[in-house]
């Protein structure tokens, strides 16, 4: 993956997560707290490092109400900030980050440097405000146990060839998530298809077909008429329904679904296949989509569209991964 390319995703991923906590208090702006906060949920190095020191999202997320409270006490203002709620940045629009937040992102990728998860997590290590600083303290943890975690995790690969993910960066193809729970609970939730509309946007609603004998085998979902943010859905009507069925992954020990239009046979579905590995705090998440196989016209069309097709698949595998991870926050 370039650099360009890495940077991109992890500034857009990284920018998601924050936003997402934000929108936890109530909050429409992001600022470097809230980057922090990403970084926890990071499956880069940076997240992993964090994650090793001991570093939970709720100790993380109590440390940065902490904080907040005492910058208030220190303006004389008794009052605390308000108490966090679910996630609703995918329901609402209005949210951006701060200048500041900005500004650390794009000079994360700027003079030489990496533009990963790691190169964020420098930039704000070194942040003049203090805040950082202070909100790792009142976690037990200091700058330099957090520098030197970080380099051992960028001198180590990940293990296990089902993740997509090893080193600093993803795999090509592959999108990747820390997940906050056990493999085994992620396997069951994803081996569910009643869970599709969790975790595929593109799923409004699910129901067993009765196209073949064994119905319990493959399902229907049909696309949903409203996003979650109460916008209409724009669908053509020979692109509302999809057949889904377990298919065979290509890595051992994935989970793996297939998806065919069933009003468009001439339409190229695809697989969307998991990989899943244990790592501290939860799993370690991959997602590869493979559009099935082309042939004639429609093979010359895929191979001419072809960076628009790579960009659309890569913003489905981010929502599916995002999906994800926040229904386990």
């Amino acid at each position: 993956m370039s650099k360009f390319a890495l940077s991109a995703q992890t500034s857009h991923g990284l920018s998601v997560s924050a936003l997402e906590e934000a929108s936890r208090t109530g909050a429409r702006d992001a600022d470097i707290e809230h980057l922090f906060l990403a970084l926890v949920l990071s499956e880069q190095a940076a997240g992993r490092a964090l994650r090793d020191l001991g570093i939970t999202l709720t100790a993380a997320r109590e440390a940065v109400q902490q904080q907040h409270n005492a910058q208030l006490s220190s303006l004389g203002i008794d009052a605390e900030f308000p108490e966090a709620g679910r996630i609703v940045f995918h329901e609402l629009d209005g949210f951006e980050l701060t200048k500041r937040a900005t500004d650390l992102l794009v000079s994360s990728s700027k003079k030489g440097k990496s533009g990963d998860a790691s190169a964020v997590l420098g930039e704000l290590l070194e942040e003049p405000s203090g805040m950082i600083t202070s909100i790792l303290e009142r976690l037990g943890v200091s700058v330099q146990q957090v520098s030197q975690a970080l380099a051992q995790q960028e001198a180590k690969p990940v293990g296990g060839s089902n993740t997509g993910i090893s080193g600093r960066r993803p795999a090509a193809g592959t999108s990747g998530a820390f997940i906050m729970a056990p493999v085994e609970t992620v396997r069951n939730f994803l081996d569910d298809p009643q869970n599709i509309t969790i975790w595929d946007q593109r799923a409004g609603t699910i129901e067993a077909s009765t196209a073949e004998e064994d119905v319990n085998e493959q399902w229907i979902v049909t696309a949903p008429t409203i996003w979650p943010n109460g916008k209409p859905v724009e669908v053509r009507p020979e692109f509302r329904r999809r057949l889904v069925r377990r298919t065979q992954p290509q890595q051992a020990g994935s989970l793996a679904w297939s998806f065919n239009y069933i009003d468009s046979p001439q339409a190229c579905g695809s697989v969307v296949e998991f990989g899943l590995q244990e790592t501290t705090g939860g799993t370690q998440l991959s997602v590869r989509i493979t559009p099935n196989r082309r042939r004639g016209w429609q093979k010359i069309k895929w191979i001419a569209l072809l960076p628009v097709q790579k960009f659309g698949l890569w913003t489905y595998r981010f929502h599916i991964a995002a999906a994800i991870s926040r229904y386990y926050r």
